[in-house]
């Protein structure tokens, strides 16, 4: 059956048995595959860290945009809260209505007028 082989594969084939049935080789060679395989696991978990830390500093990038996004609402409702609190106020405390559209006009003041009432106000210490 090993007629077929190629003397290549046999000649490295007989030099890994020599090498294996050496005593002294065998820790040499389990030596080195745990190097090889801390190697890998080291190139491994440095990249876990890294994608870890990326994430990270997306995350904490995500949480100072909806920190900001936060405070503008809180400033919007205090804002909306505090227009409601002053209208529900003067309607219940100080008895105060909208006027009637027809108890309401527009007062319009001609342009010469507006520009003699302007140069009084900057004349007048």
């Amino acid at each position: 059956m090993r007629r077929w082989m190629d003397p290549r594969s046999e000649l490295i084939r007989q030099s890994i048995r020599a090498t294996w049935d050496r005593p002294h080789k065998k820790p040499i060679f389990w030596l080195v595959v745990a190097v090889f395989i801390s190697a890998i696991v080291v190139v491994w978990v440095k990249n876990a860290y890294r994608m870890a830390y990326i994430r990270h500093q997306s995350l904490i990038r995500q949480h100072y945009q909806l920190e900001t996004q936060r405070r503008q609402l809180l400033l919007e409702y205090g804002t909306w809260a505090n227009q409601m609190r002053v209208h529900e106020v003067a309607q219940t405390q100080l008895n105060m209505t909208l006027p009637d559209a027809r108890h309401s006009g527009i007062l319009v003041i001609p342009a010469t007028q507006r520009s003699t009432s302007h140069e009084n106000e900057q004349t007048t210490p």
